[in-house]
């Protein structure tokens, strides 16, 4: 995670009216994706809010596992929701101890590989590719046969008498 201080990501969140705090959210997100999260993307905003909630509630769970719960989920998710600009220092506070301390919550280096990842300059090896693992084949099964009419006859069949003596 990349090291901010907590107190220009809360200044520039009141100073920019939220619109830092938008950017911070998406591009800390980007930086636990790369961790090995799964944060949908923030377009989901603009579903009314139902999508905000949603999507802060994925964002607060990463948090929690980018830190091995050393800040909790729901707790990041409260303080982001109602003290907004403060909670984002409180947050990113966290994150700056992610790498200090050598917590993860993936390696670093689970992020693509290529010539666009890493720092300038630097490039990583390829990684070759997996092959696709496919299920065992099993030989088709031939057709059943269809079992064979009974004979065709022209006297009815036989029914029993029911109630005789």
């Amino acid at each position: 995670m990349k090291e901010r201080s907590p107190i220009v990501v809360l200044i520039l969140s009141i100073v920019t009216l939220g619109i830092y705090g938008w950017y911070w959210l998406v591009k800390t997100k980007g930086e636990m994706n790369k961790r090995g999260e799964h944060i949908m993307t923030a377009w989901i905003w603009l579903i009314p809010i139902i999508g905000g909630i949603w999507w802060l509630w994925q964002y607060s769970q990463g948090v929690e596992h980018v830190t091995n719960g050393k800040f909790n989920g729901i707790l990041a998710f409260v303080v982001l929701w109602l003290i907004g600009p403060i909670g984002m220092a409180l947050v990113q506070d966290a994150f700056n101890h992610v790498d200090k301390s050598g917590m993860t919550g993936a390696p670093t280096g689970s992020g693509p590989v290529g010539p666009s990842s890493g720092s300038f300059g630097q490039t990583q090896p390829p990684v070759p590719p997996v092959p696709p693992t496919q299920p065992p084949t099993q030989p088709p099964t031939p057709p059943v046969p269809p079992a064979p009419a009974p004979p065709a006859s022209s006297t009815p069949p036989s029914t029993p008498i029911v109630g005789a003596m």
